[in-house]
């Protein structure tokens, strides 16, 4: 969503010290590292599917505003197959269930491949390059303006939740 956050200013306990997402998918789990990259928190999810035999899972790969946690306000993904990402809406998607059911917005996150993205830095241009699983298509490229040179973790603080 794009709900806004009720930040704890002072040391009272109304407001709150971050954001969280839930994972709808049974089983769907964040195991790679993420990128943060122009103010967007990049990664992938893993869901294991209940077949033990079967060799397939599938995950989403997630792009979302690092200090919100909410959608972008351009799509981060080709959705139209025009070969770029476009900052005209036209790479928007429809939502089809929940709030907002049939309102178009950019999409935060596409089902795909559990594989980590790749981004390859280039010279005033950067490639994320999807490595897709076996059986699925080939991978995709796409390039994007460059953005800050934060990479990986910059910070780390265990939460512990009382039920």
């Amino acid at each position: 969503t794009n709900n806004a956050i009720s930040w704890r200013t002072d040391k009272s306990m109304s407001g709150y010290l971050g954001w969280r997402m839930d994972l709808p998918d049974k089983g769907e789990r964040q195991i790679t590292n993420m990128d943060l990259k122009g103010g967007h928190l990049i990664f992938t999810t893993y869901v294991p599917t209940d077949d033990p035999c079967s060799p397939g899972a599938y995950g989403w790969q997630m792009e979302l505003d690092f200090a919100s946690g909410g959608r972008l306000t351009d799509s981060p993904y080709d959705t139209n197959g025009d070969g770029s990402v476009s900052t005209n809406g036209s790479d928007n998607v429809v939502l089809r269930t929940g709030t907002g059911a049939g309102q178009e917005l950019p999409s935060a996150g596409r089902r795909g491949s559990p594989v980590p993205r790749t981004i390859l830095h280039g010279e005033g241009v950067d490639y994320k390059i999807e490595v897709q699983a076996s059986g699925d298509s080939a991978p995709s490229y796409y390039k994007e303006a460059p953005g800050d040179t934060d990479r990986g973790r910059q910070s780390w603080r265990q939460l512990i939740i009382n039920q």
